[in-house]
This record gives C-alpha cells, structure tokens and sequence, in this order.
C-alpha cells in the first residue's frame, strides 16, 4: 500500500548540502517519511552541485567504505527518491528524478484525543471491589499481596475460557494443591452447603482426607471430560516404564450449571482443554470475572464468574512434647504468619437478596427499578393525553381551515359579478398614474444611490473635496422631502465612518506583523512614514490638507530625541545635543516623520520596542498554553459526563434485563463452588471444619442454599506432606499394608483456629464482590443478556453508608 507524496517540491534556500538535507528532511518528516544522502556530486574546485536522496527506509544497497556494500534492509520497500541540482545560487528539483511511492504517512495522535480515551476507559473499566470502595469493612485480617488464591505458596491456578460462539460460554478452572500434586497428597476435607450438585473424589477425601489430584471446575455436562482430561495428563506424564500408573488416584471435579447463557448440549468442553490448562497453571493472580468455569455464571442475577482473595494472619503458639528436658529448638518455636486463599465460582442467588457490607443493594436496585417502571407507565400515560389534544386541536384546525376557504369561495363569487365600465376605467387610470409616480420615485433613488457610491470612491482616493449634488424637480423635491433628512443623517454617519477609516489607515502600525529583529532594522534603515505614504501622496495631501493636529495612531509613539552616546566613536564623557527640526538625524539613529515634524528614534528605543515585544509573545503563548490546558480540562471534563450518562442510560435496561431474567430463574437457583486453601497445618478434620466457615461469606452476600443449588465447599492445606500410596508392578502395594508405620505431622491446636475462620469466611465474601464487580456483561444462548453490575451506581449507593 502507498500512497504519493502531498507536497514533493519544497522549497531550497540552502547552499550548504547539510543545511539542505536538513530542511529536506524537516519537510518529508511532516508526512511520516525519511530522507537520507544517497550520493553527492562535486566541482573541481570542491563545491557541491548535485545530490541525490532516497528513503532510508527504502531496502537498496548503500556504497560502505572500502567499496563494500551493506546488506539489504527488510523494513520496508520503499522506493522513493529524489535529486537535486545547483544552478547558479539556487537549489532545484531535477525534473523526471523524483520517485514518489512512499508508505502512507505514520497518523499523529491527538494527545487530547488520547486522554479522552483514556479517561472514558477508566469509567468503564471494570475494578475489584477494594479499589471501587476503598472504605469498605472486609475483616480485621489483612489481604495478601496479590489478594488471590495463589497467595498460599506453592498453589498454582488457570482458567481458560471456552467459547467457539456466542451460544456457548463456558470454560475450565484448574487448580494445583502443588506442583508434586501426583505424589505427595494434601489433608483436605469439604462441606456440603446443599447437596443439589457433583464433587467427585468426595467418597475417597471423606475415607482418608487425602488429595492428590487437580481441583477442577466447569459445568454440570463436562464432568467426565474433566475426569478424563486429568487422567490422559496423568498418564501422558507419570506412566512407568511398562505404561501403567504406579499411584492411586481419584480425580476432584466440581461443576455448576451454566445453562442460561450457554449451550451446554453441545459438549463444547473437551479432554484436551483440561491437559491445556494444567500446563498452563502458573501461580499468578487469578483471572476473574468471565474466566475460567465461571464464564457463564450469573450471581444474584448479575453476571457474576470467578473471583478470589485471601487473608494473612499470625500462627498460633504450637505445643510440643519435651524430650528428657532437652531444649527446644529456637527456630521451631518461632511464630510465623499463615495465608488463606479463596476461590469462589459464584453462579447462585436472588437479585433482591444481594448485601455487600450489610447493604440491601438488591432491594435497592429493585425499588429503582420499580420507579423506573412507574415514571415510564406515567410518561406513557402522559403522553398519550398529549396526542389526545393534538389530535383534538387538529381537528379543529382543520374545521377552521375549512370554514376559511368557504368564505373566500364566496368572496371569490361576489368579485365575478359585472360592475360600472365607467367605474372600472376611472380605477385603470388611478392605477397608471400611481405605478408611474412610482416609477419616478425608483428613477430618483437610483440618482440619490449613484451620487452616494461616487463620494465613497472619491473619499478611498483621498479626495476630500466638496462635490454638488445634483437638484431634484420640484415635483421630485416634494416627494422626498419626508425622507431627505433621514437620509442625509445616513450619509453623514457613513462618511464619518469612512473618514474614521481612512485616518486608521494612514496611522497603521508599520511594525506588527514583523519580528523583534525586523523592527530594529527597520528603525535603524528608513523611515516607515516614507515607506508607507510615497512622495506623490504626500504632495497631494499637503495640497488638499491644511497641517492640523492628526488623530493618535494606535501603536505607541516614540519619545522624543534625549542625549545619546556616541555609538561607533567618541570619548565616553562626550554627548550629543538634539538635532533642531529638520536637522540630519543624531549618529546611531534614524529620522521618523509624525504629524509633519521630524522625530529621531536610536537603537536604545528599538531594543525597547524588541523588549517590549518579546514579552508581548511570552504573555502571548502563556495565554495560550493556558487556553489549551483549559480546554483540555474541559474536554477531559465533558468526556467523563458523557461516559457516565451512558452508564447512567444503560442501568435501566441493565435493570429490566435483570426483572426479565428473574421470572425465569425465580424457581431455578444455581450453584456455588468455593475452594479454600491454606499453608497452615491441618488435620482432614479441621480442613472440614475450616470449609464450613465458607457458608459464613456466602451468607453475608444473601446466598441460602436454595433448592436445587449444589453449594459445596472444599478445603485443603498444604503444612503436612503425605506420600502417596504406590503399587508395585505386580499390583501390589508398595508397603507392608499390615504393618502400621508411624508418621509425625504438625496441626495447629483446634483451640487456636478462631482466626483461620475469620479468614475464611471474609475472603469468601470479598471472593464473591470480586466475582460480581470484575464480570463484564454478556450475551449469549438464545439471545439472552445478562448485565455487569454498575460499578458507578454502586459506588454512589455505598458512599451513603460508608
């Protein structure tokens, strides 16, 4: 693609190759091009009479030193070039030299421009809810440093969107207790909020409290390809040398149904996406909102989806049996801090059952909505009175219009009805005589207009003479008489106005529309009354005008001749006087003719003037730079309410989609997924426990458990490590499984876990504001729509309880 060059000829007041280049270079860098000296020509006596451009961009071969020449550029292919040629002083353009097939010229971004983006951007831009509230109570447990599952050492995440069209939305959340998942278990247990959904491997962490397998979510059709996809990654990776699995595994699975807004029958998630993504867990913050198995989740009828936090608290004092009065080892006895990190796949819930913080944001949202719908049954209503009486007033109009045209129907009949011929021929003459007195009366207008017209041009030429108007007839005379002194009144005002003009004219500045270093010279050249008024316009304004007082000019006078020092020349204590009227101007100086009299100017008034103007463009460009800085604001300010009003303007169709959304999820509530994760040494036991503490968060969010939600919470901890059970090649354990062997863990005292379950319980709420306020809007099977939370209405509704 190319594009030929807007202006290929600037113009060259350059001698100097590299002055040239430069202002070549200046000129073709306006359009986005670059130039470079692609070879030169010389004269015997050195002087440059030919160079030759091209792109520097443009892919040919330039001569290097020692006739070796550089290899080929693959940036672009441009071909353009250009040669120019020294005649006599003059640089020109050769003719039938010049290529022109430049690249289309690189767009320059408006910086306001760019800010404007930016600013409409962050008002839409969808936020966690910390930096949306940042007052917000969330516990008395600080978060971690990214806020997210993958606080808790060691626990890899990735969530990976499935969605081939707009009919499907789902995806896959993988979760690794480790990176040695395979072979080293964890101490897990979950809890059973509402039993309405599938946790597989749940028999097996009742039984022994062991996890030893990726956490998958998704939705409710894609349990076994996640089943599945586990094993195929277990065995494409693990597999012993005779091609079999060594370890006991049972793959954890946990699914939502996403059925509102995807296509579930259509089985879009596959084995393969399950491998992907454990490949691909990493232990950076989660992805939230529409990610992951959360894709096609809806929380409280708004969109809702992924969402993570965590909480940093102190360990308790651990207690240890003391061997024969040994000393125990400082280190161990250390206190140390524990992290809890929660995953939420929030896809349950009642809009109206929505709290944050307390808050009945759900029933507000509702109340809203129900005004909504008032005001609009009212406006309807309205309205529709409104073209009640429209119409009536029609109506009526239009009989009165029809009444009206009766009448000069009648009036139309009464006029064709014969008259008086002698009446009718004493009307005709009446008519003639009045359209000849108007005749005469244009003829006497044109007269008045042409004498106006010949004084104006008299007055442009300088002729300021009397001229005599011509005497209308008598007859001309009385018919003017009511309008000749108006108009003569407008013929004054319009040759004061002319006169006023032309004494404009003859004052005009000399100097303003010339630079600092062009007044000096001027002053110290000539005088600008010469150059302004020629010596033929003088003597005829000294002929047709007596020497008078002249109006003030509107520029600033010079003052008159002081005492100066001799410039070039002279002892420093020597003066000179001021030159009498009509004298040679003072050395140094020049002679400026005002008002007919003779008024020397010398360099210390022209580097004042020079001064004077250099601070009338810094003023100048402060006022504008000011200007522009305010109408940047401005704009940046109109940006931020448009973005707003549109906002604004969407929440009530946000709010109707919702209304429409839930009559048909009234009886249907969905599920909720949380995953706990901690580094603090747990027993399967208070794993179980830890994960009954999720029903705390979900609560505080408006969430019951409804029927038929399957809301189940698992909890594992990463402080103890166990050795999974292995299989000899012939099938049998690797242990005696008859002989017990001891092994030591660390737990921390049930005494002492107030704090987890705090943590467990505020990450979970924030878990699920994350969830709600990261989702974007969606739409998706069968055209159905769910929209985001408005963060900006949520931000106005909170700060009245913050």
């Amino acid at each position: 693609m190319t594009a030929p060059c807007p202006d290929p000829y600037p113009p060259l007041k350059s001698h100097d190759r590299h002055d040239l280049l430069d202002s070549v270079k200046r000129h073709y860098g306006r359009f986005g091009y670059n130039v470079t000296i692609l070879k030169t020509r010389q004269r015997p006596n050195g002087e440059y009479y030919r160079v030759d451009l091209a792109c520097d961009r443009g892919g040919r071969y330039k001569p290097a030193s020692r006739g070796i020449r550089v290899a080929r550029t693959t940036k672009t292919g441009c071909a353009w070039s250009g040669s120019l040629l020294l005649t006599g002083t003059e640089w020109l353009h050769i003719p039938g030299h010049d290529t022109h097939n430049h690249p289309p010229p690189i767009p320059v971004e408006d910086p306001t421009k760019k800010k404007v983006d930016a600013v409409k951007k962050k008002v839409e831009e969808r936020t966690r809810v910390r930096d949306l509230l940042p007052t917000l109570y969330l516990g008395s447990w600080a978060p971690g440093p990214k806020n997210s599952l993958t606080d808790v050492p060691g626990v890899l995440v990735a969530a990976e969107s499935v969605q081939p069209n707009r009919s499907v939305n789902t995806g896959v959340t993988v979760i690794l207790p480790r990176e040695t998942w395979f072979t080293e278990a964890c101490y897990a247990g979950f809890h059973r909020f509402n039993g309405a959904g599938e946790l597989t491997g749940s028999q097996w962490l009742d039984e022994t409290g062991l996890l030893n397998s990726p956490i998958v979510l998704t939705n409710s059709l894609a349990v076994g390809d996640a089943h599945r996809g586990i094993y195929e990654y277990a065995i494409r990776n693990y597999c012993v040398e005779s091609g079999e699995l060594d370890v006991f595994m049972v793959p954890v699975v946990a699914e939502i149904f996403d059925g509102y807004l995807s296509d579930i029958t259509k089985m879009s998630v596959q084995a393969q996406d399950v491998t992907r993504s454990i490949d691909l867990a990493t232990d950076e913050p989660v992805k939230e909102g529409n990610t992951g198995g959360g894709t096609g989740a809806i929380c409280h009828h708004w969109k809702g989806g992924t969402g993570s936090a965590s909480r940093v608290i102190p360990a308790p004092q651990r207690t240890r049996r003391e061997d024969d009065g040994e000393e125990e080892d400082e280190e161990e006895n250390e206190e140390r801090s524990y992290t809890v990190g929660v995953l939420v796949q929030a896809n349950y819930g009642k809009g109206s059952h929505l709290r944050i913080a307390g808050v009945p944001i759900g029933r507000i949202f509702d109340q809203q909505h129900q005004q909504r719908e008032h005001w609009l049954r009212e406006q309807q209503r309205m309205q529709q009175q409104q073209e009640e009486q429209l119409r009536k007033q029609q109506e009526a109009e239009q009989q009165r219009q029809q009444q009206l045209q009766r009448e000069q129907e009648g009036r139309e009949r009464r006029q064709a009805v014969p008259i008086n011929s002698d009446e009718s021929v004493e009307d005709e003459e009446e008519e003639e005589e009045e359209e000849e007195e108007e005749e005469r009366e244009e003829e006497d207008d044109d007269q008045h207009t042409s004498s106006q017209n010949q004084q104006q041009q008299s007055g442009r030429r300088g002729q300021h003479q009397q001229q005599q108007q011509p005497q209308p007839q008598p007859q001309q005379a009385r018919r003017q008489l009511p309008q000749h002194g108006q108009q003569s009144a407008a013929q004054q005002a319009l040759q004061l106005s002319q006169q006023q003009q032309q004494n404009q004219r003859q004052h005009q500045n000399p100097y303003q529309n010339q630079s600092p270093y062009q007044q000096q010279s001027m002053y110290q050249q000539q005088s600008p009354y010469e150059q302004q008024y020629p010596q033929h316009q003088q003597q005829q304004q000294q002929q047709t005008f007596q020497p008078q007082p002249q109006p003030q000019p509107p520029y600033p006078q010079p003052p008159p001749m002081a005492p100066q020092q001799p410039i070039g020349g002279g002892s420093a204590g020597s003066q000179t006087q001021a030159a009498p009227a009509g004298a040679a101007p003072a050395r140094g100086g020049h002679t400026y003719h005002h008002n007919f009299r003779l008024v020397p100017v010398t360099f210390g008034d022209a580097n004042a003037q020079v001064e004077a103007y250099a601070k009338a463009q810094e003023r100048a460009h402060n006022k504008s730079k000011a200007a522009r800085a305010q109408a940047e604001a401005q704009a940046l300010a109109q940006a931020q309410a448009e973005a707003e009003a549109k906002l604004e303007a969407r929440l009530y169709d946000h709010l109707r989609w919702q209304a429409e959304m839930g009559t048909r999820k009234e009886y249907r509530d969905g599920s909720v997924i949380v995953v706990i994760a901690t580094d603090a040494p747990l027993s399967p036991a208070q794993c179980q426990r830890l994960a009954k503490r999720a029903s705390v968060g979900i609560a505080r969010t408006g969430g019951y458990g409804h029927d038929p939600a399957g809301d189940i919470f698992l909890a594992f901890s990463t402080g103890n490590s166990v050795p999974v059970q292995k299989l000899t090649s012939s099938g049998a354990p690797a242990v005696d499984p008859y002989k017990p062997r001891a092994r030591e863990i660390q737990v921390v005292e049930d005494g002492t876990m107030n704090g987890l379950f705090e943590a467990a319980a505020d990450a979970t709420e924030e878990a699920v504001y994350n969830a709600l306020c990261m989702a974007e809007p969606i739409e998706g099977f069968r055209g159905r729509r769910v929209e985001a939370m408005p963060l900006k209405r949520l931000k106005d509704m909170m700060q009245r309880y913050l």
